[in-house]
C-alpha cells in the first residue's frame, strides 16, 4: 500500500493556509502516492467543514454541513483525501483542529481572529468588540497543542481514513474570551462593546476528543487562561507599538453587494 513521505507531509502542512479555491492537496497527494515510508498523510481540515449554524458539541463522526465558503473548501479537501485513499491506497488521516490561537496568529485583515483583535484593542485602551451578545462559543486550542496533535497524527499507525478532532475540549464563550484578555493585560476598567452578529456564525462549538486520546494519546494540557497569558507575553515582545495594528473597520469581512434590478 502506498505511503506518504515525511517530507511530503511537512510540505503539505506548510501550505495549508492556501485560500479557498486554491487547495494544494491534489498535488501533495499525487506526490505522496508511490512513496514507501510508513507515516500517514494527514489532511489538516477544520471544524468549519462540519459546522451548521446551531452546532454544539461535535465528535469525529458528526455530519458535515458547512455554512461558509472556507468550510466548504475544507470539506472538499476531506473528500479529496478520501478519494485518494480509495483510488490509490494512500494511507491517510483527517485532522480537525478546533480554533487554534497563540503566537504568529494573523493580526490583520480577514484572517485576523478574535483573540488578537481583542488584544489589540485592549492594549490601545479600547473596548473589545463582540459581534452578537457574547454567548456564542468556541473550543479554543493553543497552537502548540494543535502542532503536537498534527505530529502525532502524522506518526500514528491508525486505521486508514480515520478522522480525529484536535482540541482543548472545553467551550469558552466570546464574552469569557474578552474578560480573559482584559484581565491578562490589566484592563479590567474596560467593558465590551456589542455589535451586529457576524453573518453565518456558528453559535456554539466544542470538541469530543476521545478518539484522539484513544488513537494518538493526545491529551491537551494548556488551560485557556494560561494560553492567553503566554500569547500576551509573546505579543508584547513581538509588537511593542500596538497602535500600529489598529484597523479602521470593526468588521473584517465583506458581504457581496445586492444585485441591481434591471429597469422594467
Amino acid at each position: 500500500m502506498a505511503r506518504a513521505t515525511t517530507a511530503a507531509w511537512r510540505w503539505a502542512t506548510s501550505r495549508l493556509s492556501t485560500p479557498p479555491g486554491r487547495t494544494t492537496l491534489p498535488r501533495v497527494a499525487s506526490a505522496a502516492v508511490g512513496s514507501s515510508t510508513t507515516s500517514s498523510t494527514p489532511w489538516h481540515s477544520t471544524t468549519s467543514a462540519l459546522s451548521g449554524p446551531t452546532t454544539s458539541s461535535r465528535d469525529d463522526r458528526s455530519p458535515c454541513r458547512p455554512v461558509t465558503v472556507y468550510g466548504a473548501a475544507k470539506l472538499a479537501g476531506e473528500l479529496y483525501t478520501e478519494a485518494y485513499r480509495q483510488t490509490y491506497g494512500l494511507v491517510t488521516i483527517i485532522v480537525r483542529p478546533f480554533n487554534a490561537y497563540g503566537p504568529r496568529a494573523p493580526v490583520h485583515g480577514t484572517r485576523a481572529e478574535v483573540i488578537p483583535r481583542f488584544l489589540i484593542r485592549a492594549l490601545n485602551g479600547l473596548p473589545p468588540v463582540i459581534f452578537g451578545d457574547g454567548s456564542n462559543g468556541r473550543d479554543f486550542t493553543y497552537v502548540t497543542e494543535v502542532a503536537r496533535g498534527l505530529l502525532a497524527a502524522g506518526a500514528a499507525q491508525t486505521p486508514v481514513g480515520t478522522i480525529v478532532n484536535i482540541a482543548y475540549g472545553r467551550m469558552v464563550t466570546i464574552a469569557q474570551v474578552a474578560d480573559t484578555v482584559l484581565r491578562a493585560v490589566g484592563r479590567n476598567d474596560l467593558s465590551v462593546a456589542l455589535h451586529t452578529p457576524r453573518p453565518g456564525d456558528v453559535h456554539r462549538l466544542h470538541a469530543d476528543n476521545r478518539r484522539a486520546a484513544q488513537l494518538l494519546g493526545y491529551q491537551p494540557t494548556i488551560e485557556f487562561e494560561d494560553g492567553v497569558r503566554r500569547y500576551v507575553a509573546w505579543f508584547a515582545a513581538q509588537y511593542p507599538d500596538p497602535a500600529m495594528l489598529l484597523e479602521d473597520r470593526l468588521e473584517n469581512w465583506t458581504m457581496p453587494a445586492a444585485p441591481v434590478e434591471a429597469a422594467p
